[in-house]
């Protein structure tokens, strides 16, 4: 009781001030933006307006920022504004250059899903001897075609898409939940 007494002011002040955003999620760019609602029918949580034109709008509050309409954005309109395509896309370009050899298994790790390179639960399966490389990714659902193709272009003999446990995914049942 005495803890939350004593955080308790600090969380309120931002409430009361109106200073709380909810996190931007998506940007979409109605450039590039083709209008086939693609975005729409598939986002688990129903996080897109089109009620106001033909380029869907995010509803930031509802985002959780799974990636699901990105990796399917048939005129690549939409990237996540905390982890873009582009920057996992860096990250496996980085992963075979300087001194380390370019990794025989890529694996697109789901941030929920316990694997990665610092809790890898993998044993021996996932040693460094097997030139593992693990790019975290906010979402299974994020990782689009391009991806998994460029970790085969890189030279990757194995590209495994690794997601969260099924009662930890945010995306599974989308606002149903």
């Amino acid at each position: 009781v005495e803890e939350v007494g004593a955080i308790l002011p600090e969380v309120l002040a931002p409430i009361a001030s109106g200073e709380i955003r909810a996190p931007e999620g998506i940007r979409i760019d109605s450039g590039h933006c083709v209008s086939c609602l693609t975005c729409y029918r598939v986002c688990p949580h129903h996080a897109l307006d089109i009620s106001q034109g033909p380029t869907p709008v995010p509803v930031d509050p509802a985002c959780h920022g799974c990636g699901l309409c990105a990796a399917l954005c048939p005129g690549n309109a939409i990237e996540l504004a905390q982890r873009p395509g582009r920057q996992i896309l860096g990250e496996l370009e980085d992963a075979g250059s300087g001194a380390k050899a370019t990794p025989r298994t890529v694996l697109f790790c789901c941030s929920r899903s316990g694997l990665g390179p610092t809790g890898n639960g993998g044993g021996d399966a996932l040693s460094d001897s097997d030139q593992t490389s693990f790019i975290e990714v906010p979402c299974a659902c994020s990782v689009s075609e391009e991806m998994l193709l460029a970790a085969f272009l890189k030279g990757a003999e194995k590209v495994l898409v690794v997601g969260c446990h099924p009662d930890n995914c945010l995306s599974q049942r989308g606002s149903a939940v």
